[in-house]
């Protein structure tokens, strides 16, 4: 009975949706556009219901950029101020510092190499007689993610280096001029954005690069046994493969069709991506 009382219960019209005015008469259109609300409904333009929750964080964000380049001193991001360099850049730099010491020995090892050795390290974890050409396409892309975020710390480490050595007394070059000007208004590095585009913040930014590519050495490493890494990630919750910590989570999703196509010996374009709640699925 409840059921049928409900099913026979008119429908609650939308407010988002208004009838327009059947008439020609200018006081019915008038009316009606008096009666309009002075907020639309976030249905009207396909938004979710809490979407006024998103654009609250996204105006604090900007007051919160907002009051961080108030608090940075006149002229300190133009010029060279070495006392309020220290005073605003110190922080950044000891955070730096503690990323880097507890990252894994490999990574850190990694970071202080040169750009060639990183590279050929990252495209290729196993031996360099394998070849890469052996690897499935999720596994080269493991190791070309490690390369890629390798090549990021070690732009970071670079402008980090200089900013430090700027600290201890020496003299600034144009490119940690121009690095610090962004840091000191709270902004990335241009040449770290061009490389990644993460958080807008200098600190999320650092800490979200080296928990990426920390959790890319716990990939690669994976990636080593026999199988590859698809045979082993999910075995447990600390071998599953989180989109979240990959630098670019599209790529391995189109590794992943394409390993999918390859064992399954169909064509690519066949094949859809479909997700399933079911653990081991």
């Amino acid at each position: 009975a409840a059921a049928a009382a409900a099913a026979a219960a008119p429908a609650r019209p939308s407010r988002c949706c208004r009838a327009l005015p059947a008439s020609g008469s200018k006081q019915d259109w008038q009316a009606f556009i008096a009666a309009l609300p002075d907020a639309d409904a976030p249905e009207l333009f396909g938004l979710p219901a809490n979407i006024q929750r998103a654009m609250a964080a996204a105006n604090s964000r900007q007051l919160l950029a907002a009051l961080r380049q108030m608090g940075v001193p006149q002229g300190a991001a133009v010029g060279f101020d070495r006392a309020g360099w220290s005073v605003l850049l110190q922080p950044l730099v000891k955070l730096w510092d503690q990323l880097l010491a507890l990252a894994p020995p490999a990574l850190r090892q990694a970071i202080s190499s040169s750009s060639s050795e990183a590279t050929a390290a990252g495209a290729d974890g196993r031996s360099s007689s394998s070849g890469t050409s052996q690897l499935g396409p999720v596994d080269s892309f493991v190791g070309l993610e490690r390369a890629f975020g390798v090549a990021l710390l070690q732009l970071v480490a670079r402008t980090m280096a200089g900013v430090k050595a700027v600290l201890a007394g020496e003299a600034p070059t144009a490119a940690v001029q121009a690095a610090a000007s962004a840091l000191l208004q709270g902004q990335v590095c241009a040449d770290w954005d061009t490389h990644w585009e993460g958080p807008s913040s200098p600190a999320n930014y650092l800490r979200a690069a080296m928990h990426r590519a920390a959790a890319l050495e716990g990939l690669a490493n994976l990636g080593q046994h026999p199988g590859g890494l698809l045979a082993h990630a999910g075995a447990s919750a600390d071998t599953a493969v989180d989109l979240g910590q990959l630098f670019r989570p599209g790529a391995f999703l189109s590794a992943l069709g394409q390993q999918a196509a390859r064992t399954a010996a169909v064509p690519l374009g066949v094949l859809r991506l479909a997700s399933c709640w079911q653990g081991g699925r």
